[in-house]
């Protein structure tokens, strides 16, 4: 349960809540394409603790429980994957035995409740910029004019500059309206952002790391803190790019981001606030 303070707007999860086996099973963690892949280490340790509290960390018991590229931990026990599940997916991700679900990218299941969720929410322009590259769009580009042309002309242009909010909020699907309704959006996506378990940041990862071990005490990963699918950014003025996308079209993503923000530094403030 959540507890609601009409002087913040926000609402408090319970203190009870900072112990994990509390938590309400199975969850599910939301990660929207080129929003952290690496979070997916703390939140293994969170909630299947008892996989690796024994676990001498030599290099293949490291490599067995933690993330790969492929967002899978070879390593999981059965009851730690039904910890965990998914909404509908992004895109099918092959047979469910031959991997581990926490990571893969789903819409949010809307038949769990909001506590059991999990956030990592972006800056909309960097998150658009980091697939750009990842997707190898930005190839032998010369400036950030050239950049943003070839952006621009992709065909997930536009549909990643609200892919966050349609992940979240998966009704504006069926009721595409809501999209173009920015008092109503933010008033929803609020309500929905302040009530899952817990936000993390991607440009503010060491501290979303610290902050989930503030709200939920667990042991620590050994790779809770690393990079484990890094972008090839240098080269690239993400800043620029960005202004460009913003002064181009309407980022619906912005107010869920705003929302997540939001979020995240009351939590910073109420939780943890050595932790950035």
């Amino acid at each position: 349960s959540v507890n609601f303070n009409s002087t913040t707007g926000m609402y408090k999860p319970e203190i009870d809540k900072r112990d994990p086996t509390k938590l309400l099973y199975p969850l599910q963690w939301i990660h929207t394409p080129k929003t952290g892949t690496s979070f997916a280490n703390s939140l293994y340790a969170m909630s299947c603790g008892d996989d690796i509290k024994n676990v001498t960390w030599n290099d293949t018991m490291l490599e067995q429980h933690s993330v790969d590229s492929h967002i899978n931990f070879h390593g999981a026990s059965k009851e730690c994957k039904l910890k965990w599940t998914h909404g509908e997916w992004l895109k099918p991700p092959g047979p469910p035995e031959t991997f581990f679900m926490i990571g893969k990218h789903s819409f949010r299941n809307t038949s769990l409740p909001l506590e059991s969720i999990f956030l990592s929410i972006r800056e909309p322009a960097s998150r658009m910029v980091s697939d750009a590259i990842w997707e190898k769009d930005l190839r032998n580009v010369v400036g950030s004019q050239e950049a943003f042309a070839r952006m621009r002309a992709s065909v997930r242009y536009e549909r990643f500059s609200k892919l966050q909010t349609v992940m979240v909020l998966p009704e504006t699907r069926q009721n595409a309206s809501l999209l173009n309704d920015p008092t109503e959006l933010k008033r929803y996506a609020c309500e929905v952002t302040s009530k899952v378990a817990w936000v993390g940041l991607t440009e503010k990862f060491d501290c979303s790391v610290c902050l989930l071990h503030s709200m939920f005490q667990f042991i620590n990963h050994p790779k809770e803190t690393f990079n484990m699918r890094p972008a090839r950014l240098s080269g690239f003025n993400v800043s620029e790019i960005g202004s460009m996308i913003r002064k181009d079209i309407t980022l619906i993503d912005d107010i869920l981001y705003g929302c997540a923000k939001t979020r995240f530094e009351h939590d910073i403030q109420n939780f943890a606030p050595h932790c950035c």
